[in-house]
């Protein structure tokens, strides 16, 4: 059975998701757009998992190592967006879904600071 398809089907969304988490969303990321720190609450968390993908992906040599964080700051929500789709968890893979795109706020900063090196990173 394809990865997709959830067995019995997606479940429906209440009317108090419906309405609670777009204005959730709208609200982080009103709360993105005004913060000029580039540095966000749920980033804590990110920068937590994006550190021990360091280490994790350190078997595959220096460059792996380097890119690791970012592959697991990004792998880690996929695959949660990847089990409540097979769950078929409507709101559930909405909200890891735009977690994985916030996470793309936090690696696009870095990405920007690439050739300056201002921001300082974890023990360094």
């Amino acid at each position: 059975m394809p990865l997709i398809v959830p067995p019995d089907g997606f479940t429906p969304v209440s009317r108090s998701a419906f309405v609670g988490w777009p204005a959730a969303f709208v609200a982080f990321l009103s709360y993105a757009a005004v913060n000029t720190g580039g540095f966000l609450i749920p980033d804590y968390a990110n920068l937590m998992i994006h550190e021990i993908g360091h280490p994790a992906f350190s078997w595959a040599g220096y460059y792996t190592t380097i890119l690791g964080g970012t592959l697991m700051q990004l792998l880690v929500p996929l695959a949660c967006t990847a089990v409540f789709i097979r769950r078929g968890e409507t709101t559930a893979v909405a909200a890891t879904a735009f977690w994985t795109f916030e996470n793309l706020l936090y690696v696009a900063a870095y990405m920007a600071d690439a050739r300056r090196s201002a921001i300082p990173l974890v023990g360094g």
